[in-house]
């Protein structure tokens, strides 16, 4: 028997929806008398009320925890570029960079494409570097790969300024390389 539905409301049906199956899948037996609704959330008579706001303050708890690990890998990447330090790991700290801006965002399959070989030739010059070599052309590339996703609205500002940092540590490698050995 369905009873009279409580509103709850939110920002927009998207979100109303993402909600509900977000909360389903954490606890389903909590949330059986959710549905999306135009203008909120809806819930029927029989909801355990206990069992909902226990779902909503473990969904709260991890993503406080989520966006707290996420300023802490900015945090650690600040301290990874203190001193001079960064300038043997370059390569290896930019394709680190790379990883994790674009772990949690869809890329294109194109982009995609593009990253994949943009990080295999970081690795290559990561090891070129280890030994001494150079290759300007190959660091071009990535400069220009890089400038494309720095470029990239879909991407946070915090995140296009990373990018955009790293491109200035790449010209200033790239202009100096010959001086930091």
């Amino acid at each position: 028997m369905v009873g009279k539905p409580y509103g709850f409301p939110c920002l927009d049906l998207t979100w109303a929806v993402t909600m509900c199956g977000v909360l389903n899948q954490a606890l389903p037996s909590a949330v059986a008398g959710i549905h999306a609704a135009r203008g909120g959330i809806r819930l029927t008579k029989g909801v355990d009320m206990k069992q909902l706001i226990t779902a909503v303050l473990t969904l709260a708890f991890a993503t406080s925890m989520a966006f707290a690990q996420d300023q802490d890998w900015y945090h650690d990447r600040e301290a990874r570029y203190q001193g001079d330090q960064w300038r043997g790991q370059i390569f290896a700290d930019v394709r680190s960079d790379l990883d994790h801006i674009w772990s949690a965002r869809g890329a294109g399959e194109k982009e995609n494409t593009r990253l994949d070989k943009t990080k295999g030739e970081l690795t290559t010059m990561q090891a070129d570097l280890d030994q001494g070599r150079f290759d300007n052309g190959l660091l071009n590339d990535v400069i220009d790969s890089i400038k494309k996703s720095a470029d990239d609205q879909r991407l946070s500002p915090r995140d296009r300024e990373v990018l955009s940092d790293d491109l200035a540590r790449l010209h200033d490698y790239q202009v100096n390389h010959n001086h930091w050995k």
